[in-house]
């Protein structure tokens, strides 16, 4: 097995492992997974985040608890993110790419494993991610590169969006 496919496999796992411990509302995971997680209620309003995807945005809590999803995602994502809620109602998560805006105001490109959880009518009560940032090279930093079919980019510059993360904000 190549070296970039087990990166990719520990990713996957780690991030429907977080996945399930969050549905089951597990405190010790959510508190020890090394990676950024956010967590939304349905309005898009953040319910959550751990430390470490405080410090990668530069806000408390308190202060990201005050804002949604809308509102640390750059402009040119907002339909992609749209796209994106409407496959995770369909199947366990997503894994797409896009960027947050920092508190400085920063782009910090990132990688995020999202989900939503939606009733049996597709009604949203809840959405949330794991997420990672990415280098300039579009990987995460210190692991592999994501499988190609697991990743959802923006749409192209044709279809009047913009998919450079680096430089949005």
């Amino acid at each position: 097995m190549k070296k970039g496919m087990i990166g990719v496999i520990v990713v996957l796992l780690m991030g429907t492992l977080f996945v399930s411990c969050t549905c089951r509302n597990d405190k010790a995971m959510y508190k020890s997974i090394p990676v950024g997680v956010i967590v939304a209620g349905a309005d898009g309003k953040i319910a959550n985040a751990n430390k470490p995807l405080q410090e990668m945005l530069g806000y408390t809590l308190s202060e990201l608890e005050a804002l949604t999803w809308q509102d640390i995602t750059p402009k040119k994502w907002h339909a992609m993110e749209d796209e994106m809620i409407k496959i995770a109602k369909e199947q366990p998560y997503v894994i797409y790419r896009k960027s947050f805006t920092k508190k400085d105001g920063t782009a910090l490109p990132i990688q995020i494993i999202g989900w939503v959880k939606a009733d049996k009518d597709g009604k949203v009560s809840s959405s949330g991610g794991v997420v990672w940032p990415l280098d300039e090279g579009g990987f995460s930093s210190g692991a592999a590169a994501p499988a190609e079919p697991a990743i959802k980019e923006a749409p192209e510059e044709s279809e009047a969006t913009d998919t450079t993360a680096p430089d949005d904000k």
